[in-house]
């Protein structure tokens, strides 16, 4: 079978777009919350989130949005600019 990679920077582009829908459930935002840290975690680009919200609430905990590192910067601009 082939071996394909992707990218981290549109993965995680893809995500925080994801975690900014109202319609998405907290039980669905959790588990993409849970895919991208360990995937962050995994390839040494982790940076932290912040709460969309400004401050935790236990409603909206999953709410979040992810800090781009530097190694991915460039490439999630770039992503950002394609809206």
């Amino acid at each position: 079978m082939a071996r394909k990679t992707h990218s981290v920077a549109k993965f995680q582009h893809r995500i925080n777009r994801l975690l900014g829908l109202d319609f998405i459930t907290q039980d669905q935002k959790k588990v993409l919350c849970i895919t991208l840290e360990t995937i962050l975690h995994d390839t040494g680009n982790y940076d932290g989130f912040g709460y969309r919200s400004g401050k935790f609430d236990p409603e909206t905990e999953y709410s979040r949005h992810y800090y781009v590192s530097t190694n991915l910067t460039a490439e999630y601009m770039k992503l950002d600019e394609g809206k």
